[in-house]
């Protein structure tokens, strides 16, 4: 649990000199509060890579938008509205493969 982990860290609770915070986003007013030795867990607009399926629609925005420059990452696909793309993906790739040995790795979550 983060709070144990603070703990053992050697961290103790405080509302005014804070050195880390553990919260939802800030709002905008207070990341500019934030001293240099602040730390925060979350980045301003940070939700858009934060779930696995909010980070597959930005990467796919971005690599239509960019092309290859974003094909550094898998084909992704948030299921059941990509379930066409992620069937035509499936039967390409097991077409390029000759052997259930070199099938293809897929995670799904």
């Amino acid at each position: 649990c983060i709070h144990n982990a603070f703990l053992r860290a050697g961290f103790s609770k405080s509302e005014k000199n804070w050195t880390a915070i553990w919260a939802k986003h800030q709002a905008p007013a207070q990341m500019k509060e934030l001293n240099c030795l602040q730390k925060v867990n979350h980045f301003p607009a940070s939700w858009c890579i934060g779930r696995k399926d909010r980070l597959c629609r930005t990467l796919n925005a971005m690599k239509r938008i960019h092309g290859s420059v974003f094909d550094f990452h898998p084909d992704s696909f948030i299921l059941p509205a990509d379930r066409e793309n992620f069937v035509r993906q499936l039967k390409i790739d097991s077409g390029k493969r000759k052997n259930q040995a070199t099938m293809g790795l897929w995670i799904v979550k």
